[in-house]
């Protein structure tokens, strides 16, 4: 019972406001706005319909500010907005006491749980927002992640012997050459010789140095399929039994314990980082596909993917993951034993970089 008044009250309320709203914009004298303010009292219908008369005919004449149509958003680019005519209510309180009374939805909350992360998926799919603009951040700090190395982790081998671990390490050199020659970021290097570095002591050292943006390097293979592809990774969910098969390889021995694997799910919601990520991975997808088509006709364009890269949810800045071409090609891994191919490599990704 005490409910169902807070509800009318507020019911009441929200519908003086209202009509009193209207009456000034259509002209009315203050005395018939008192006389109203009078009547209204729970159960006073005759009054609700008159208001809602009024407010009809200055919807109709437009001689509300709102009246006219409204612009619907698209969930696909823009983010979804709550539209609440709030210049017309005479009380900011009406809102708040409307909302305890359960006459308007309540929003998300940042208490944590779903609604937290309905809040950042909706803020990640809203392209129309650039938060790095918003907050005007820039970039310092780029981390090279060569992947692989050492005696353990050779990564893929061509038919011809080429390891992966020694053309990620030469590209990853000679982008940062060309990086520290063309710009001023600051470039570092997860490793600059052939060692072993866990994936685990990898996001440690780029979140240490407060890196910006962090490029992982790799060579794919494809032994079934003798084909030459290209594509670049984001962190995040896929369904793709394949892109699951290498995630498997690529995190095996990442040291995480579950405890810990859960503390970094959470930064599943970082939404600049998400965003930023696939921004970035689709510029250096972009640019090292074109240019690279130019040279090999064959080449196949696999595109921008999501997915679950324990490397790339580590770490705390917009990160990608490059496949820059099939090991497994023998005519593609010929063409990776020259040196200018390499560094021909190094300056699509830079390209992609700057972009």
């Amino acid at each position: 019972m005490r409910l169902f008044r807070s509800q009318e009250r507020v019911r009441n309320r929200l519908l003086q406001g209202v009509l009193e709203q209207n009456l000034s914009i259509l002209g009315q004298d203050k005395t018939l706005r008192r006389r109203l303010r009078r009547r209204m009292r729970p159960g006073v219908v005759s009054v609700m319909f008159f208001g809602a008369i009024l407010f009809g005919q200055a919807a109709h004449f437009d001689l509300l500010p709102w009246s006219s149509a409204v612009p619907v958003q698209n969930p696909a680019t823009s983010l979804p907005q709550i539209w609440s005519p709030e210049p017309l209510l005479p009380m900011a309180s009406m809102e708040i006491e409307a909302r305890q009374a359960g006459f308007v939805e309540r929003p998300a909350t940042s208490s944590g749980g779903a609604s937290d992360a309905a809040e950042y998926r909706s803020l990640a799919q809203g392209d129309s927002l650039m938060i790095r603009k918003v907050f005007g951040l820039g970039v310092k700090t780029i981390m090279i992640d060569p992947g692989h190395g050492g005696e353990t982790a050779i990564g893929a081998i061509g038919k011809g012997g080429t390891a992966e671990k020694t053309i990620n390490l030469d590209i990853a050199r000679k982008l940062r050459a060309r990086l520290e020659r063309n710009t001023d970021y600051r470039i570092l290097m997860i490793r600059e010789d052939d060692r072993d570095v866990p994936l685990k002591n990898r996001v440690n050292l780029a979140n240490a140095a407060k890196a910006d943006l962090f490029i992982s390097i790799h060579v794919n293979s494809l032994p079934s399929r003798p084909i030459d592809i290209i594509e670049t990774y984001y962190f995040g969910p896929t369904r793709d039994k394949k892109t699951l098969e290498l995630a498997t390889e690529v995190n095996e021995g990442s040291d995480y314990s579950y405890s810990e694997y859960n503390e970094l799910i959470r930064e599943i919601a970082n939404q600049l980082k998400l965003q930023e990520s696939r921004r970035l991975a689709r510029s250096i997808q972009d640019a090292l596909y074109h240019n690279m088509k130019k040279r090999n006709a064959d080449v196949l364009d696999f595109g921008v993917k999501r997915a679950p890269f324990v490397v790339l949810l580590g770490v705390e800045m917009p990160a990608v993951l490059v496949e820059v071409a099939c090991l497994s090609n023998e005519e593609e891994e010929n063409r990776l034993k020259e040196g200018a191919y390499r560094e021909s490599i190094a300056g699509y990704i830079e390209a992609g970089i700057i972009r």
